[in-house]
């Protein structure tokens, strides 16, 4: 499990943009089970500012009681969450999601006047509360949310990995790992749809990659190289 923004995180600096779900869409998370079932999960924030907030990059461990709770790649001053793992448990990425409403900002302002919750505050509230896959899939799937997301979730367990489409009120789809469906790549746009032309250039590339790797060769290494510009 790792966060990479727009190429290969270094591994003694980090270089990329910080949390700017509600201004931009620029996600790309995969999930993907390796030959034995153990799912791999890794996410892009592809933006292009390389160096803005790359010195305020860090990785936060929350704990209680002197105990490693959950684990964050974040940025200074960000009190949410849009990657992050619980050991031995699960893991979450976000991804945007946009409706196509002439009114969508206002209707978020709404929302959050309302006492809806924070996308990425949900993801915080879910690795505080919830203790395995299925139960944070359950609770991402039911929480009342401020805007649309995508939450990507990836569990300890076989096949354990999933995408799901929020709306506000409700989801709209859960796209789970099968057998026959080894790996999802998930972007800015609702998978069963046609990909609008921006997306091309990040989700198409993600899944030729995938599938010429295969997989009874992917490995944690190939994994990372496909966390490139494509």
């Amino acid at each position: 499990f790792f966060q990479a923004e727009d190429g290969i995180r270094d591994v003694e600096r980090s270089r990329g943009l910080g949390d700017v779900y509600k201004r931009q869409a620029y996600c790309t998370s995969i999930v993907a089970a390796l030959p034995n079932g153990t799912v791999i999960h890794g996410r892009n924030l592809d933006y292009g500012f390389l160096n803005l907030l790359a010195t305020t990059h860090y990785i936060a461990s929350y704990t209680k009681n002197g105990k490693e709770l959950f684990r964050c790649p974040t940025y200074g001053g960000f009190i949410g969450v849009n990657t992050c793992m619980k050991p031995g448990k699960f893991a979450v990425t976000l991804n945007q999601r946009t409706e196509n409403t002439k009114n969508g900002l206002l209707e978020n302002i709404q929302a959050l006047k309302n006492g809806k919750a924070l996308v990425t505050w949900t993801i915080r509230t879910t690795m505080e509360t919830q203790n395995s896959y299925n139960e944070a899939v359950d609770f991402l799937s039911n929480v009342v949310l401020v805007a649309p997301a995508y939450f990507i979730v990836s569990g300890s367990g076989i096949n354990e990995g999933c995408v799901i489409t929020r709306k506000r009120e409700i989801t709209l789809d859960i796209w789970n790992i099968t057998e026959n469906e080894w790996f999802l790549v998930q972007v800015n746009t609702d998978h069963w749809i046609d990909i609008p032309k921006p997306e091309v250039n990040r989700r198409i590339p993600a899944i030729n990659r995938m599938k010429q790797i295969g997989r009874s060769n992917m490995t944690m290494r190939n994994f990372c190289l496909l966390y490139t510009s494509p």
